[in-house]
């Protein structure tokens, strides 16, 4: 076929697809307008193919299905262009809490770079936001134990007692926070050498009392508990 006479077929297989599209009423609901515009345009006779799933990075066990959102997904080379991760660097330093939360849970899965270690740090240890703190230990627990104490000082700030502060009392989100340092602690204990930090995270384990949260220590000793030995 020349090349002319592929153009009107590009033409005619766009207004197509257009005019499959065009068909599906938008009611507001973006999954089932995703889902309606899908099957109009597989109706025309177009192939439609889903990207697969990113998956999580990989961990010492099988983390609880409650908290897999809170995992980074494991970045293609082809995602990891030096202008993202300028961009997420920046992010990270935002004003806005919103802002920095994305960019924690985007650049968790980046390969080693001391850059995205010592931005997550940053907000480790001295962000405002619990929530914030917690899901950068996540992220940095993910990728290794360099900031193992400091990961497991987060933890038992927020477990630690048999009430929580006034502080942590005011979270807005205290379950998910706690929920996720305890499991940024699983994650380094599972794989650290050290005997000690073993052992200080099977005491976080034994004391964390934040009320409504007695089902994800359990999964998560469970499934620290069921890792193979560092």
């Amino acid at each position: 076929m020349t090349e002319k006479a592929k153009r009107p077929r590009k033409a005619e297989l766009v207004a197509k697809l257009l005019e499959a599209l065009e068909s599906v009423e938008a009611t507001g609901n973006i999954d089932g307008d995703i889902e309606r515009m899908h099957a109009a345009v597989r109706a025309a006779g177009f192939v439609v193919s889903r990207p697969p799933e990113p998956s999580l990075v990989a961990l010492p066990f099988k983390v609880p299905s409650t908290l897999e959102w809170s995992v980074p997904r494991q970045l293609t080379r082809r995602q990891q262009t030096p202008r993202r991760l300028e961009r997420l660097l920046v992010e990270l330093t935002s004003e806005r809490e919103t802002t920095r939360n994305r960019a924690v849970m985007a650049i968790g899965g980046w390969d080693p770079d001391p850059s995205v270690d010592e931005g997550l740090a940053t907000l480790l240890q001295h962000d405002v936001s619990y929530w914030t703190r917690a899901a950068a230990a996540v992220s940095l627990a993910s990728r290794g134990d360099k900031y193992q104490d400091q990961i497991l000082d987060l933890a038992e700030e927020l477990h630690t007692g048999a009430h929580p502060s006034p502080e942590v009392a005011m979270l807005e989100r205290p379950s998910e926070s706690a929920s996720m340092a305890l499991l940024a602690a699983a994650i380094i204990a599972a794989r650290s050498k050290d005997v000690d930090v073993v052992e200080r995270a099977r005491l976080l384990f034994a004391t964390a009392n934040l009320p409504g949260e007695e089902v994800e220590v359990a999964s998560i000793w469970a499934a620290f508990e069921g890792a193979p030995t560092a």
